[in-house]
């Protein structure tokens, strides 16, 4: 905006010159009605005049007799509201159902509502809009990542005794400085919009076309609004994640893991992170857990735990899993998205190489080559998906034969499974089948030949 407009509307706004500037890159693409737009959300304690500048800034760029609204009750009255301005703002907001989140969600990207026309049987109503949404609020509570994702937070300062003024001053000051106001706005409104055909920035966040407005805003003012909305964003992604038991639990019990590193199936990972008396929220299965760690990924990936669900186990039930991985400070996202390494490979069984030894080798007095019970244990879940997948390395190169280190399920890192220790053992039981000196590890597990399963 011009000097004079941005000192009015920024005298009445009890903010930072970082979150004002924000703020009127915000107000600026409210003027390009086809994009979709964040949720504007002014927070603070009470007495930082949220409904003052929610106010000031709905009469801005949508003036009505009603700028601000209550929580509606349900989707009809939701639809009704809506549908009736440009702008809505939702004020004194205490918590948002998850209805709520994701009709706010809709109403970005948008929405619409068929419903039977009154006194018609078969006529119907059809209501379709794309809505500019804001919101005030001490504590909205718990937020979906979804909502999370869509999300302008403007942090309002407490206001010193001295400096407060009533509520009539403030509105002769705003009637007055108006014409400035909605002026100035229009004037960088048309530099940005000459400017945005030629922006593309070099990360798109879940909200790009506000990105990009930003941008242009930036290359216009020489301001830093963009880096000012991702850091805005992460630490939104930080309380959400963190009010989140179940995904805090999960960040935390990456970043406890050698090396920063975590594969398995939703049902380890409950065995993994469920507490001796879980919480009323806490997934009461794998099936659950799973849904709830889809939805959590983008919040993971903003708090730093790289994700990926794409492999299955190779074999049994071919369970999904879940890989995480903790992302460096300073590391570059692929693709706007940080992928965990994949799973690392399964171990063959023993009776696998005994196969395909035989097969290959034919009648050779050489004993075929035996997989330790170690990798027995370990269990097939960490395989790859299939052939010519980068997978992250099973085990450290150099090892012995018979030395492996137990991967525990699908790759993870398991205290609770071990295999037995080989390192001690001189003498080894001859095989009852071929006659070749039985791996210890075989014999502690059970086996008296390279081929018999002792659970058959």
């Amino acid at each position: 905006m011009q000097v004079a407009g941005r000192a009015a509307l920024g005298g009445m706004l009890n903010t930072t010159e970082s979150a004002f500037r924000l703020l009127t890159g915000w107000m600026i693409s409210t003027l390009i009605p086809e994009i979709p737009h964040p949720i504007l959300a002014f927070k603070g304690e009470q007495g930082t005049g949220k409904t003052t500048a929610a106010r000031c800034v709905v009469q801005v760029i949508d003036p009505s007799p009603a700028p601000l609204r209550t929580a509606p009750r349900d989707v009809k009255q939701w639809v009704v509201v809506a549908s009736a301005s440009w702008a809505v703002c939702l004020d004194n907001v205490n918590a948002i159902s998850g209805w709520l989140s994701e009709t706010l969600c809709r109403a970005v990207t948008g929405d619409g509502n068929v419903d039977r026309a009154l006194y018609t049987d078969d006529d119907v109503t059809v209501l379709a809009f794309r809505r500019v949404v804001m919101m005030t609020s001490i504590d909205a509570g718990h937020l979906d990542g979804d909502l999370a994702e869509r999300l302008l937070l403007i942090e309002l300062q407490p206001i010193a005794e001295g400096a407060r003024r009533t509520d009539a001053e403030l509105t002769a000051a705003y009637a007055a400085a108006q014409p400035i106001i909605f002026a100035s706005l229009l004037d960088l409104t048309a530099r940005v919009l000459k400017r945005l055909p030629d922006v593309r920035p070099e990360s798109m966040p879940r909200m790009a076309d506000f990105a990009c407005v930003l941008q242009a805003v930036d290359d216009v003012n020489d301001w830093d609004t963009l880096a000012a909305y991702s850091a805005a964003a992460d630490t939104i992604a930080a309380d959400v994640l963190e009010g989140d038991l179940f995904g805090k639990a999960v960040a935390v019990a990456v970043r406890k893991q050698p090396e920063g590193k975590w594969t398995g199936t939703a049902a380890q990972l409950l065995d993994l992170i469920t507490p001796e008396k879980p919480p009323k929220n806490w997934p009461k299965d794998a099936t659950r857990a799973g849904g709830r760690l889809t939805r959590l990924a983008p919040l993971l990936r903003q708090a730093g735990v790289a994700y990926d669900d794409s492999q299955r186990e190779p074999r049994g039930n071919r369970s999904r899993l879940y890989s995480f991985a903790v992302i460096e400070e300073g590391e570059r996202q692929e693709d706007g998205r940080q992928l965990a390494p994949a799973a690392p490979a399964a171990p063959e069984t023993a009776i696998d190489l005994y196969e395909r030894a035989g097969a290959s080798a034919g009648a050779s007095d050489e004993a075929p080559p035996v997989a330790p019970a170690a990798e027995r244990f370990a269990g097939a879940a960490g395989a790859s998906a299939g052939a010519g997948h980068d997978i992250a390395p099973a085990l450290a190169a150099g090892r012995e034969q018979g030395k492996r280190e137990p991967a525990g399920a699908a790759g993870a890192i398991a205290p609770h499974i071990s295999g037995p220790d080989v390192s001690s053992c001189d003498e080894k039981q001859p095989c009852t089948f071929c006659g070749a000196p039985l791996d210890q590890a075989l014999t502690d597990a059970g086996f008296t030949d390279h081929g018999e399963d002792p659970a058959a």
